[in-house]
């Protein structure tokens, strides 16, 4: 009897945990999908349907393409209404997104993929013993994915590599707090991304203890290994 309870008790809190992780992966990809980048953009994330459930990233992925449904259709019924007269394009609303679109329609050409170097490495990496995730900013956003992709991309680094999704308390109460741990033999890492025309644009950037840049760079149409390179393959 003893171990049929610890049985049920171990679902539950298994079934439980996992629930709250697709949860917080559909408010996450509902938010991406739904905005594409705009903000802020008065995205309302709907309740989890009751018969849905899975992981962090299975909610994400369902998230998203419900929230850019709901976008679609949202910018459809917008249309419709300007058309025949009923009342204001909703767009006018957020000049934001109304550029966002209107560069969207132009089909700008993608520029070449580029590095463009602003600060060289001028110390020895090898002196440095982990490199810690501060802060991973796509298109205004801080989304638990994108975190996950960047620790991901770096585990072959010889530096051992902090993720400040590890203390999710923390990260919720400040994204950034891992910028305060201030440890001298640490790297602290940036990373923006942001949308120009049809163009990719990352911003990545890492600081030592002081909080001095070690190494800037921007680059242009390029993917996530090779910008994270410099700290990876030395």
């Amino acid at each position: 009897m003893k171990t049929i309870s610890i049985f049920l008790f171990t679902l539950l809190f298994n079934t439980a945990f996992a629930q709250s992780s697709f949860k917080d992966g559909w408010k996450d990809g509902y938010k991406f999908g739904y905005c594409q980048g705009v903000t802020p953009c008065g995205a309302l994330t709907p309740m989890v349907p009751a018969l849905l459930n899975g992981n962090y990233q299975d909610g994400y992925e369902l998230g998203k393409k419900r929230g850019s449904e709901d976008r679609e259709k949202r910018e459809g019924s917008t249309n419709t209404n300007q058309n025949q007269g009923f009342g204001p394009d909703l767009r006018d609303l957020n000049p934001f997104e109304e550029q966002t679109n209107n560069v969207n329609q132009t089909n700008l050409p993608l520029s070449p993929p580029s590095i463009e170097i602003i600060k060289e490495i001028s110390v020895n990496l090898n002196s440095y013993t982990h490199v810690a995730v501060v802060d991973v900013n796509f298109n205004g956003f801080r989304i638990k994915y994108h975190y996950k992709n960047t620790v991901d991309n770096l585990l072959s680094s010889p530096l051992q590599v902090i993720n400040p999704l590890d203390d999710k308390k923390s990260w919720r109460k400040n994204p950034l707090y891992l910028r305060d741990t201030k440890k001298e033999e640490w790297l602290y890492l940036y990373v923006s991304k942001s949308k120009i025309g049809a163009d990719n644009i990352v911003m990545f950037t890492v600081r030592d203890f002081r909080n001095e840049v070690i190494y800037s760079a921007k680059s242009t149409n390029i993917s996530i290994s090779e910008y994270l390179a410099p700290i990876v393959n030395f």
